[in-house]
């Protein structure tokens, strides 16, 4: 299991674990040591979740593996999370998932997940058409004296698309439905390795084109959004995209204007004051941007998982309601 920690405040910022079904096996319920080191990150009420179960190979002695959730997660972690992997590998033997978990927190110095985003997918050879997800989640976690349930975002389980951009920019993405001869395509994913030559071609903001901007409205269809006539957002935002075509359909997605100044704000700038220490000329940093979705069927996001080691606590949820 691979864990991303901010070791100033110890706490949990990224997990990653492959799992076949032979592991199971190795599973190992928490310990005491373990659980009363978690109840010291709870809010009243909290129930103590085993992220990567033991039920799927998870290790019961590592307090990385163990975070406090609200009770009403408790059947769903077990339901979608848990359950999802076991059935899959006891029905694919020799396959193996890669299973990661993203916790996000109030601020920089607080212990206790306010949410979760949690994916599984099935690992493929990287030149791959498809990539099968089983699991693709964002869940809010309350304490429960501010909810007594909560209510997750669960979509895409099946066959994304693989799409290589322009600019090493790759995707991933899914046909939600046709219009004619014209099919209405979701992006899951965006991610990108960003070096120093990718900041120099985009000096000045880039207005999409009309064509773009048909394409974030087609998402909108029968959608909450399609009144709010939303400004074009980009999950690569475009003074670190690389290519002074940073519209392709692709790219970009409905956004509220919020969520745009996240974007802006929390993800492009950092990178770009990054890049600005002659110390880093040589660096690169990946940026990964994960979609959020209410259903398979929608096309208005509800929030973005963005992933980028220069971020603050490297991971940040950007919501889009």
């Amino acid at each position: 299991m691979f864990v991303r920690r901010q070791e100033s405040i110890g706490r949990v910022a990224y997990i990653k674990k492959r799992i076949t079904a032979a592991d199971f096996a190795d599973g190992t319920p928490l310990t005491a040591d373990v659980e009363s080191h978690a109840k010291t990150l709870s809010a009243p009420g909290d129930v103590i979740i085993q992220l990567i179960d033991a039920k799927i190979g998870g290790a019961g002695n590592s307090t990385d593996n163990a975070l406090p959730m609200n009770p009403s997660l408790q059947k769903f972690w077990k339901t979608n999370v848990t359950d999802e992997v076991r059935k899959y590998l006891t029905e694919h033997t020799t396959e193996e998932l890669l299973m990661e978990v993203i916790p996000f927190y109030d601020n920089l110095s607080t212990k206790r997940p306010n949410a979760f985003s949690c994916f599984v997918v099935k690992m493929t050879e990287s030149m791959a058409e498809y990539i099968v997800v089983l699991v693709k989640a964002f869940i809010p976690n309350p304490p429960k004296s501010v909810s007594e349930s909560t209510s997750p975002f669960v979509d895409s389980a099946g066959n994304l698309m693989r799409i290589e951009g322009r600019a090493g920019i790759h995707f991933t993405a899914r046909l939600i439905q046709k219009r004619g001869f014209y099919p209405i395509i979701r992006t899951e994913m965006a991610s990108k390795i960003v070096k120093l030559s990718d900041l120099t071609e985009n000096e000045r903001e880039i207005v999409c084109p009309d064509i773009t901007k048909l394409h974030a409205s087609e998402l909108c269809i029968c959608e909450p959004c399609e009144d709010e006539n939303l400004p074009v957002g980009r999950l690569i935002p475009h003074k670190i995209a690389g290519d002074k075509d940073v519209c392709n359909v692709e790219i970009v997605a409905p956004m509220v204007p919020k969520a745009v100044e996240e974007f802006r704000n929390r993800v492009e700038a950092p990178i770009l004051d990054f890049f600005k220490d002659p110390a880093h000329k040589d660096n690169t940093t990946t940026i990964t941007v994960v979609v959020q979705y209410s259903s398979n069927s929608t096309g208005r996001p509800v929030g973005f998982t963005v992933l980028n080691d220069i971020l603050p606590g490297y991971s940040m949820y950007i919501p889009n309601i």
